[in-house]
């Protein structure tokens, strides 16, 4: 099995995208004696074309939430949930997926 295919994976490329590194060991047990150990190296594309896309999404629509709930006092959960339904609209409809 190839960490490529491992559930982490993603978490990975986030770890390396934030940090300074060149790159991480990944170890992982298969709980019957297996044990798998694979460098990882960034991969640039699918930390500028895939994650700081909805990187930037998922802060920018947090922060506005942020804002709608501390200086506006918006308290209506209803209002809120439709507002971020209609902002979370703009990265579906952007094509970008894990």
């Amino acid at each position: 099995m190839a960490v490529y295919d491992h559930s982490y994976y993603y978490q990975l490329q986030g770890q390396l995208g934030l940090s300074v590194l060149s790159w991480i060991d990944f170890v992982a047990h298969s709980g019957v004696g297996d044990i798998l150990k694979q460098q990882v190296f960034p991969d640039k594309d699918m930390w500028s074309k895939s994650m700081v896309p909805k990187l930037n999404h998922f802060i920018s629509t947090m922060f506005r939430i942020f804002f709608l709930l501390n200086e506006l006092k918006l308290v209506n959960m209803e209002e809120l949930l439709l507002y971020n339904r209609s902002s979370s609209h703009e990265l579906n409809s952007s094509k970008h997926s894990f």
